[in-house]
């Protein structure tokens, strides 16, 4: 579940902003967070229903024609205040390594694009980007 909860991530607290909300216990829930990547990536809506299915370290287009659709690629009747022109965290971390190999190297965290839905990562945390609060 996913409410319209988001903060701009730019020289922020984002874990001050969870514990503030969790606090006002909104939708009877305290158990709010930074939602995953899988989690952020199934709210894309590509309005021709063609997607591309991204592996899951794969950064790319979740929408098959994100050059041709309208903005944005999420169901605006659910999420009518989304801004299309920025990104959102997600609390998955972006490694990268070889198949089989035991070193992992950090490279950021993954973020979605609801503008024409894109899954990327930022390997810094100062990029101007949202959060938008989930809860189990």
């Amino acid at each position: 579940r996913i409410i319209q909860l988001h903060q701009i991530l730019f020289f922020t607290n984002t874990d001050g902003y969870i514990i503030a909300v969790n606090k006002q216990i909104l939708c009877g829930s305290k158990d709010w967070r930074v939602p995953t990547r899988n989690e952020l990536i199934s709210l894309v809506s590509c309005p021709d229903n063609k997607y591309n299915i991204l592996g899951q370290d794969e950064i790319g287009y979740i929408c098959t024609n994100y050059r041709t659709i309208p903005k944005p690629a999420i169901n605006t009747a659910y999420f009518p205040d989304i801004a299309d022109d920025v990104y959102y965290w997600t609390s998955s971390l972006y490694t990268n390594h070889s198949p089989g190999a035991s070193v992992y190297f950090f490279y950021g965290n993954w973020m979605v694009y609801f503008g024409w839905g894109d899954a990327t990562y930022s390997n810094t945390q100062n990029d101007n980007n949202h959060i938008r609060l989930v809860h189990s």
